[in-house]
């Protein structure tokens, strides 16, 4: 038997498998020496080698063989179908026993930790993560609205102050047109019907707590005409015109006169005037102002309108619209915690007219300065003698209080206001009120610019302070100087 009958049977007639088919004849496998360089196996069912990177040839054909030198990958030829083998992974070692698979290459490892999904353990740190987020975020905008808050807060209350002064300074500087002194038939401010009252007055620490209370008086130069007669009775006035007047209005008997100022400069005008309600106008010239129904600003004989009586033969007598203004803080103990700012549009002579203009406001303070010719005592040391500042007891009262000249003339008036927010806020709040004092010198602190209120300490125990300071708020002052142009003086 030749080398080439190896395998087969003499009489060419296939083998018990495959009788008549010599072409599937067994082939004998080559022995190989045992160890980890074994180059194959043998089949479990037809005892035919494989190799491992062989898994789709034919098992009759010709199979590829691992090349003998270490470390060289092996490659396959082209097998029946005309494709390539499989390539051993680098990772695989040389003489595994298994086939190649998704459970023994690295890629298929890869391919499996991506197919796995998400464990129980990254979802619970991806919610704790998430949630850390969000709380960061909404910790940062409830901060930033917060501030936000405070800033608007802070903005309004700077815009309320500086209102609250610019409204009071319209009043001041028309103060006194046409009525350097009047009188009223009534028992306000303390006065009789023979008591002349100036355009600006002043009540110091008003209620007792604190702030002052501010009243300014003037004629409405649009609404004015001239006046030609008045009744024996003094019940009704004779006018040019009435059309400016309606029934309930205040009026002012004004009579004008010219005063020597005896230091040598002009004469200057001066004017004396009544106030009286107007009752009636049965026709176009005339104005009643009947005691029956005028209280209490008229009476039966109207006798404190003397001055202006006695000089309407002059033709220089006029009738014109009268103005009343006060403003204060509500001294309503109910009301004193949250700060009502107040404008009464009778100067508080008739009762119960207060009129609420704002919250939040703590302190009212004024000051008021006069001319004083020929005064020698300098009572706030700012090196003018004849030009005094006063803050105290010394600037109110119907007449002149006794550390302020007779002759003295008011000039200037200094307007200060504390506002606080009317709601507690969360950040940090003022440690104390706005001062209204020069306590530079106790002796000072009637005859300052600012006024006699001092600062409190925010910071103590809040039961001992007073009920309009309690609590966290943020505080803010003004203060503002008018030029009072119309009393006939100036600086």
């Amino acid at each position: 038997m030749g080398r080439c009958d190896r395998g087969r049977r003499a009489d060419h007639g296939g083998s018990a498998r495959h009788p008549g088919r010599p072409d599937r004849a067994p082939v004998r496998p080559r022995r190989h020496p045992a160890g980890r360089r074994a180059a194959g196996y043998r089949h479990r069912r037809s005892g035919t080698v494989r190799r491992p990177l062989d898994r789709r040839g034919d098992p009759g054909g010709h199979r590829p063989r691992a090349h003998p030198r270490r470390g060289q990958l092996d490659r396959a030829r082209r097998g029946a179908g005309g494709r390539r083998g499989t390539l051993r992974p680098p990772n695989r070692a040389r003489d595994d026993p298994h086939e190649t698979g998704a459970a023994v290459t690295s890629h298929g490892n890869r391919r499996a930790a991506r197919e796995r999904g998400v464990t129980l353990i990254e979802l619970m740190i991806a919610l704790v993560v998430a949630s850390l987020l969000v709380g960061m975020i909404f910790s940062i905008y409830v901060r930033m609205a917060a501030a936000y808050r405070a800033e608007t807060i802070k903005a309004e209350l700077q815009q309320t102050v500086q209102s609250c002064p610019a409204t009071i300074a319209d009043e001041v500087r028309v103060a006194g047109f046409q009525i350097t002194r009047f009188r009223i038939a009534s028992g306000s401010f303390g006065s009789t019907e023979t008591t002349d009252l100036p355009p600006v007055m002043v009540d110091n620490d008003a209620d007792g707590w604190g702030p002052d209370l501010l009243r300014v008086f003037y004629a409405d130069p649009t609404a004015i005409t001239a006046v030609t007669g008045i009744t024996s009775d003094r019940q009704a006035i004779t006018v040019e015109d009435n059309s400016a007047f309606i029934v309930s209005d205040i009026v002012a008997l004004i009579a004008p006169t010219l005063v020597d100022p005896g230091d040598g400069s002009p004469p200057r005008a001066e004017y004396d005037a009544c106030v009286l309600a107007v009752t009636g106008k049965p026709d176009a010239t005339t104005v009643e102002v009947s005691g029956t129904t005028g209280a209490p600003w008229n009476t039966s004989t109207n006798s404190h309108c003397d001055v202006p009586v006695a000089a309407i033969g002059t033709g220089q007598v006029q009738l014109a619209l009268f103005h009343a203004r006060a403003y204060r803080i509500d001294p309503e103990p109910s009301r004193r915690a949250i700060g009502v700012f107040q404008m009464s549009p009778t100067a508080g002579i008739e009762a119960g007219d207060w009129v609420d203009l704002g919250i939040g406001f703590t302190d009212l303070q004024v000051a008021t300065r006069y001319a004083e010719p020929g005064d020698t005592a300098d009572v706030d040391q700012d090196g003018d003698p004849e030009h005094d500042w006063y803050s105290g007891d010394d600037q109110e009262g119907v007449a002149p209080a006794t550390a302020r000249p007779a002759n003295s003339q008011l000039v200037q008036v200094s307007v200060g206001v504390a506002v606080r927010t009317h709601t507690e806020i969360q950040g940090v709040g003022s440690s104390a009120t706005p001062a209204f004092i020069d306590d530079s010198d106790p002796s000072l602190i009637p005859f300052n610019p600012f006024g006699d209120s001092p600062s409190i300490d925010l910071t103590q125990d809040p039961s001992a302070l007073p009920v309009q300071h309690r609590g966290r708020h943020i505080y803010r002052s003004t203060q503002m100087v008018i030029d009072v142009r119309n009393m006939g003086v100036g600086l």
